[in-house]
């Protein structure tokens, strides 16, 4: 770690009163979205995701909401589902079909012994295609094993039943000026986009939880990190590489923010916490054609142990991306986890032991891919099955994912 110690701009405190698929099929996904995310960046980072907002609509699918949800005894869901790792060993699988039009939705709550049926999203909007190409922005969330938030070009629709009944975002989901102490925070891991802001969900009544005064930023949320003891840790990007990211952190559930712009004095990958006081920084080094970074070039890691009053420059070996965005999570031994691929298709998980000095290449598996992720926890696909990792150093295998 560089002995400089370099001081974030305090900006300002803000006060607000499955079956999985066949390799090929889940490697052509994950790129698609990667290369999706990079197109709404301008190649570069993530671009501005279309506002969850929408006009009143009439409650659709059929089927009564509330209560327990009871998931049917099914040994797994079809093949052709993405699968998105939640709390308590559950795990919601969507199939998208119809050209990015239909998605379906299933979840498991013992790691895939058994699954609920597959139920479509309903909603009004249509979904356009044009010259057999889908043409419609459709973003999915799984907020919790039951509850879902769907965006169509910018118009959300949520369930709160496992995808029984679906209805208008902007109405179902309820706003607060603090996230209620019962509902679990939500990380951007539920979705490769991204959330567009922080959300909680009430882990009884799945009801969904926004802030009223949103985040303390016009810039566009492109990571969201919920430490152990409930700190909210957020990274925003701000429209252009050359800026840099600010940064927000919230100890009171969402109620409160303390902003500050990143030390690193760029635009900042991924953000992630081990408490309330330690948290890492990921950013990647600017490329002035918006492609590839040089080879040999470094990617930059900083940490901060008081709560993000200062940050440190770590002095790291980790190499830049090699493509695509990638996220840093934080092993539940405190390792630092970053997914990453190579030019002969291996995939693969850097590790730190020692605070992001020193990273080293584990869980190596051909066509390997991170597929979803938790504070603490990995999933990880490739030619070796589905696993699951909490250390980056050994994983499980779990064959009622695959």
């Amino acid at each position: 770690m560089s002995d400089r110690e370099l001081r974030g701009f305090d900006v300002a405190t803000v006060s607000r009163a499955v079956r999985q698929p066949p390799l090929d099929e889940l490697r052509s996904a994950a790129r698609l979205r990667a290369r999706a995310r990079r197109r709404q960046r301008g190649g570069l980072l993530l671009a501005v995701v279309a506002a969850l907002a929408g006009t009143a609509l009439t409650p659709v699918a059929g089927g009564l909401g509330g209560g327990q949800p009871t998931p049917t005894a099914v040994p797994a869901p079809p093949a052709g589902a993405e699968l998105f790792l939640l709390k308590d060993r559950s795990v919601v699988a969507v199939r998208v079909t119809n050209i990015n039009c239909e998605l379906n939705f299933s979840n498991t709550r013992d790691f895939g012994r058994t699954w609920s049926p597959y139920r479509r999203a309903r909603y009004d909007g249509p979904c356009r295609i044009k010259n057999g190409r889908g043409e419609s922005d459709v973003r999915y969330f799984p907020l919790s094993a039951r509850t879902y938030l769907v965006s169509v070009d910018g118009r959300s629709y949520l369930s709160t039943d496992e995808g029984r009944t679906w209805r208008d975002g902007a109405s179902a989901i309820v706003t607060v000026d603090a996230f209620p102490p019962k509902a679990q925070l939500v990380s951007s891991g539920v979705a490769w986009w991204g959330l567009p802001e922080p959300m909680a969900v009430d882990p009884d009544t799945g009801t969904a939880y926004r802030l009223r005064a949103g985040v303390p930023t016009a810039d566009t949320m492109n990571s969201l990190y919920v430490s152990p003891d409930g700190v909210l840790w957020a990274a925003f990007w701000p429209g252009d590489v050359r800026q840099p990211s600010v940064l927000a952190r919230s100890t009171d559930r969402g109620r409160t923010w303390e902003t500050q712009l990143a030390p690193n004095g760029g635009a900042v990958m991924s953000v992630a916490a081990q408490n309330g006081q330690v948290a890492y920084l990921l950013a990647e080094p600017y490329s002035p054609m918006g492609g590839k970074a040089p080879d040999g070039s470094l990617a930059t890691i900083m940490r901060t142990g008081d709560g993000g009053r200062t940050w440190q420059r770590v002095e790291t070996d980790l190499p830049a991306a090699w493509s695509g965005d990638r996220h840093l999570v934080l092993g539940a031994d405190g390792s630092l986890l970053i997914g990453d691929g190579d030019a002969n298709g291996n995939g693969f998980l850097w590790v730190s032991r020692d605070g992001g000095r020193h990273f080293t290449k584990n869980l190596m598996d051909r066509d390997g891919v991170v597929i979803s992720w938790l504070p603490g926890q990995v999933l990880y696909y490739g030619a070796g099955g589905v696993r699951l990792t909490t250390d980056g150093r050994t994983a499980t295998r779990m064959p009622g994912l695959e």
